[in-house]
């Protein structure tokens, strides 16, 4: 009976003094309080550190402000070109962006493409900015018209000067004149007035200012040559090799191999450090044994492939998503619509399947070579009628 008593009146304590004295125990209820204590002094600790965060952000934004701002006699004036100048050097995107009308009359069509190329090149220069070692060079296998060369190797050198003005640039193609054209667009912005005002820094030296080859005065240069050109002397931070074979050459073995062997034994030796140099190798695939076929066979290689209507070559995979949600299938709805590649198939099977779908197929076929065909059925012609000829003799006799 005392027991049944003594629970009963523990059991009307409990709901008198309501939910928190339910589990009471008076060993463990100095424990609770400090741990209760403990919680929301870091609770008091988080919101703190969260205000001391937002109050950093707002001063940072702010310091930006300020330097972008310069008192003059007439009253508060805003540097414009100060704060193009500081957000170009944080984004190679928006630097395109700022800077295409002053090398492109024409209105831009801004893919999705465009941009995520422009941050993979940012991501490997920022390492070079900071001397350390590269992840890997790169491969981008793209249709023809996609902007590739504007952003590759025109507007990415006179990017990379606004960050590090020291930095050395060899940009190949396939021919000799392509790739000074290719430079003189490059040295038409750096000395255009937009980029001055923005990067007066950059300056480059009189007695080295040719479409060749120009270099500023703190030691950067861009050096542009054809394939198989001499490079003995430059070595390079970062080498761009953009369409290092045409049309012609694809169909020439002989061409394929000696291009292969020019990338592979000389300029790929032309770096300033080859633990952090890297190289850019930007085309349409032409053929199956293409310069993209040389490095996708090394190890260390980020392969960027897209080609103009959605396939398994896409990579990385992930990015199928930008096809199917911003596309309807295609890489550009605009500049590579269904229509535009329609007309683009009509030229045919080996054309197409390379230069728009990035993967070579054989000149003969996809399947088989027509050519292969002749010849086995006129052996087995032959085969036929020396059997039957010798049938006959058999039937003479």
């Amino acid at each position: 009976m005392t027991i049944l008593k003594d629970f009963s009146i523990r059991k009307k304590k409990k709901k008198k003094h309501g939910r928190k004295h339910l589990y009471s125990n008076k060993a463990l209820d100095p424990l609770i309080e400090d741990h209760v204590k403990k919680n929301k002094r870091e609770k008091r600790r988080t919101k703190k550190q969260i205000k001391i965060r937002r109050k950093r952000i707002e001063e940072k934004r702010n310091k930006v402000v300020q330097e972008a701002i310069s008192f003059t006699k007439t009253g508060l004036q805003v540097d414009e070109y100060s704060l193009i100048a500081s957000i170009c050097r944080d984004s190679f995107y928006e630097f395109v962006k700022e800077f295409w009308s002053v090398l492109i009359p024409e209105k831009p069509v801004w893919n999705w493409h465009i941009e995520y190329l422009c941050n993979e090149l940012q991501q490997a220069a920022e390492r070079v900015f900071k001397g350390l070692p590269k992840k890997h060079d790169i491969v981008v296998n793209i249709p023809p018209g996609t902007t590739k060369s504007t952003i590759m190797s025109v507007m990415y050198p006179a990017w990379l000067w606004t960050r590090m003005p020291s930095i050395r640039f060899i940009g190949a193609s396939h021919a000799e004149k392509l790739a000074l054209d290719l430079s003189m667009k490059c040295r038409d912005i750096i000395k255009s007035d937009k980029y001055r005002a923005c990067f007066p820094e950059v300056i480059l030296r009189d007695d080295q200012d040719t479409k060749t080859k120009f270099q500023n005065t703190q030691g950067g240069y861009r050096y542009a040559i054809g394939v198989e050109g001499a490079v003995i002397g430059m070595h390079a931070h970062i080498i761009v090799i953009d369409d290092p074979i045409d049309v012609n050459a694809a169909t020439s073995s002989t061409l394929l191999r000696k291009v292969n062997y020019w990338i592979d034994s000389q300029l790929s030796n032309r770096k300033v450090d080859k633990a952090v140099s890297f190289m850019i190798l930007v085309m349409q695939r032409l053929h199956q044994d293409d310069p993209t076929s040389l490095f996708l066979k090394r190890k260390k290689i980020k392969w960027i492939c897209l080609p103009a209507e959605k396939s398994e070559k896409i990579s990385p995979p992930e990015l199928v998503k930008y096809y199917n949600k911003l596309g309807g299938g295609s890489l550009d709805p605009i500049r590579l619509n269904h229509l535009v590649l329609d007309e683009e198939k009509q030229k045919g099977q080996y054309y197409y399947s390379s230069q728009f779908r990035q993967d070579p197929v054989p000149l003969g076929g996809g399947m088989f070579k027509v050519s292969r065909i002749k010849t086995d059925i006129i052996q087995s012609m032959t085969k036929t009628r020396s059997l039957q000829f010798k049938m006959f003799g058999r039937v003479l006799k």
